[in-house]
């Protein structure tokens, strides 16, 4: 049985980056895989969001395959990030 949940975050958002927010929910065993869509990827980011456990990474805009791609990938995963 895979577990339904998974957090879709941006990288840029108010008061905290989803970087920040992702390191935030690590720390406090999260145990739901996390997916960013964001309009400000750079490879950086990209990489660091990746090497903290993002089951995904994607540009906006992105296609509707592509994000239920994502989401049927880390409800599979069951992956902690």
């Amino acid at each position: 049985m895979y577990n339904t949940d998974c957090t879709v975050l941006d990288n840029r958002m108010p008061g905290l980056s989803g970087l920040e927010l992702q390191l935030r929910l690590r720390e406090m065993n999260y145990p739901v895989p996390i997916i960013f869509v964001t309009a400000h990827a750079d490879d950086l980011v990209r990489t660091q969001a990746l090497q903290q456990g993002a089951v995904a990474f994607l540009g906006k805009p992105c296609s509707e395959d592509a994000l239920l791609g994502a989401i049927r990938s880390a409800i599979e995963s069951g992956a902690t990030n």
